[in-house]
């Protein structure tokens, strides 16, 4: 199965922050982790780090 995908640049000034969050349910599991991009795509900081088991959507909202 072949997935069309492309990337489309935000305005120019604007920084866009990709960021997930994951938990496999095992004790100090979880993790986030995310990049921060301008409008031509290039990585401006990139990050990650585990963090103590949660569930996924409570690790999404910390997140903020």
């Amino acid at each position: 199965m072949k997935c069309d995908s492309s990337w489309i640049p935000h305005y120019i000034g604007i920084l866009k922050w990709n960021v997930n969050a994951s938990s496999n349910n095992k004790p100090k599991s979880s993790g986030i982790g995310g990049v921060l991009i301008d409008h031509e795509g290039r990585f401006l900081c990139i990050f990650s780090c585990s963090m103590k088991n949660m569930e996924s959507n409570k690790d999404e909202v910390l997140k903020f």
